[in-house]
C-alpha cells in the first residue's frame, strides 16, 4: 500500500446520491479540486416514495453507473489519477460497485470503504459475518482506510478482521435546516415526537406500550410517518394512550421541521439494526434532545443527558424509565436548546469535511491521531 499522497480529487461510489450527506458533499467542494459521485441511481424508489427529493449539489459532478463492467472500469480510469481517492459505499449489495472496489484494491489505487454496520442478528447475520471475514482477507492489505458509521460500524469491521488502525468512526454529516417554528403554537405539555416508517423494526409498539404505563398528565406523543403497520399501531395507541397521542401520517418536509422545532424530545426506539438514524441529526440541529435506541448508529452522539438518553431493546423497562425521567425534568428550556444546536455542529457538513481531511493526513502521513468531532466535544 502506498503511503504518500496529495489527494486533490474525491470520488464517491454509491448506490444513490446520499441525501443525508448533502452538507458533507457541499463542504468538500471548497477543500478539494474536484468532488465526484458515481451512483447506481440518483434517488432510490423507496426514498422517492417517502417524499424525498434528489440532492441539490450544484458543484458536484454526478455520473450514473452502467450495468456494463467495462464501461464502469473505463469511467474509473478516466476519473483516476495519482491524486485521486475513491470511497466506496454499498459494496457487495450493489453489482456495479463491488467489481470496481475489487479492481481498485487489486491494482493498488487509493481507496476506502464508507459503510454502516451490517445486520448481525440471527442466522442471516451469522452468514453476513462469515462473508465479511472472507472479504477482509482479500481487501485489508491494500485498503487505505474504512469510514465505519457509528460505534456499531467500528465494532463490525473490527470483528470482521480489518486492521484496527485503518478504521475510523464516521457519521452522516448534514446541513442545518431552516427555522420553521414561527407558525407553530407552543404549549405547556412535554412533547415527544416520533418520525419514521411504521414497520416493526422501528419499535413503535414498544414506544406505545411504554407510554401507556406512564401516569402523568402533562405529556403528549406525536407520530409522523406512514407504513404497512400504520392502522394497527394507530388503533393500539388510541386505545392505550387516550387523548395524549396524535397520528399525523405522512407529512411534508416543512411540517417535519416545524414539529422538530417545538418538540421537547425526539424518540427513535428501534428494536433491530436500523442504520444511522438521520432524523437525530435534524432533531439536534433544531435543539431537540433525543431518546435513541442503541441499535441506531446515531446513539453514539448521545453521550450526555443534556443531549438526551439511550435505551436498549433488551431492557424493556429502559424506555419507560427514560421517558419518565424526561417528564420529571420538565420542558426543555431555551438555553438547553441553544446548547444542543451548538453541539449539533459536530455533524455539520463542515465538520465532516474537516474530519475527512484529518483522516487522509493521518493515513498517508501518519503524523497524528484523529478523533471524531463529537468525541472532541464530549471530552471537553
Amino acid at each position: 500500500m502506498r503511503r504518500s499522497a496529495n489527494i486533490k480529487t474525491i470520488v464517491f461510489w454509491q448506490p444513490n446520491v446520499s441525501v443525508h450527506n448533502i452538507g458533507l458533499f457541499n463542504s468538500l467542494v471548497s477543500k478539494f479540486d474536484e468532488v465526484i459521485i458515481c451512483a447506481v441511481e440518483r434517488l432510490s424508489k423507496r426514498r422517492a416514495s417517502m417524499g424525498m427529493k434528489e440532492a441539490e449539489l450544484p458543484k458536484v459532478k454526478v455520473h450514473i453507473l452502467s450495468d456494463d463492467f467495462q464501461q464502469n472500469i473505463s469511467l474509473f480510469e478516466n476519473l483516476n489519477n495519482q491524486n485521486t481517492l475513491h470511497i466506496f459505499s454499498g459494496t457487495r449489495a450493489y453489482k456495479p460497485i463491488w467489481p470496481i472496489l475489487k479492481y481498485a484494491n487489486k491494482n493498488g489505487y487509493y481507496h476506502a470503504i464508507l459503510s454502516e454496520t451490517q445486520n448481525w442478528l440471527g442466522l442471516t447475520g451469522f452468514i453476513r459475518k462469515c462473508v465479511a471475514r472472507m472479504d477482509s482477507y482479500f481487501l485489508n492489505r491494500n485498503l487505505n482506510f474504512i469510514l465505519a458509521i457509528s460505534r456499531l460500524g467500528v465494532k463490525w469491521y473490527e470483528s470482521s478482521g480489518y486492521s484496527k488502525d485503518k478504521i475510523f468512526e464516521w457519521a452522516y454529516f448534514s446541513e442545518s435546516p431552516k427555522n420553521y417554528s414561527k407558525s407553530i403554537k407552543k404549549n405547556e405539555h412535554i412533547k415527544f415526537l416520533f418520525i419514521g416508517r411504521f414497520i416493526k423494526i422501528k419499535g413503535i409498539a414498544w414506544l406505545l406500550e411504554a407510554m401507556s404505563k406512564i401516569d402523568a398528565p402533562n405529556f403528549e406523543l406525536h407520530l409522523l410517518g406512514d407504513g404497512p403497520m400504520f392502522t394497527k399501531l394507530k388503533d393500539q395507541g388510541i386505545k392505550s394512550i387516550k387523548g395524549k397521542v396524535h397520528f399525523h401520517g405522512a407529512v411534508s418536509k416543512n411540517e417535519v421541521m416545524e414539529h422538530l422545532e417545538t418538540a421537547d424530545y425526539l424518540v427513535l426506539p428501534s428494536i433491530g439494526k436500523d442504520g444511522w438514524g438521520a432524523v437525530v441529526n435534524e432533531a439536534l440541529h433544531a435543539g431537540a434532545p433525543c431518546i435513541v435506541s442503541e441499535y441506531c448508529g446515531a446513539s453514539t452522539l448521545i453521550a450526555h443527558h443534556k443531549f438526551g438518553y439511550t435505551v436498549h431493546p433488551d431492557k424493556k423497562m429502559s424506555l419507560k424509565n427514560v421517558i419518565e425521567a424526561a417528564i420529571h425534568g420538565g420542558k426543555v428550556d431555551e438555553q438547553r436548546k441553544k446548547d444542543i444546536i451548538e453541539y449539533s455542529k459536530v455533524v455539520s457538513g463542515e465538520a465532516g469535511a474537516q474530519y475527512l481531511i484529518e483522516i487522509i493526513e493521518s493515513v498517508f502521513q501518519g503524523d497524528k491521531s484523529v478523533a471524531p468531532p463529537w468525541r472532541k466535544f464530549q471530552t471537553v
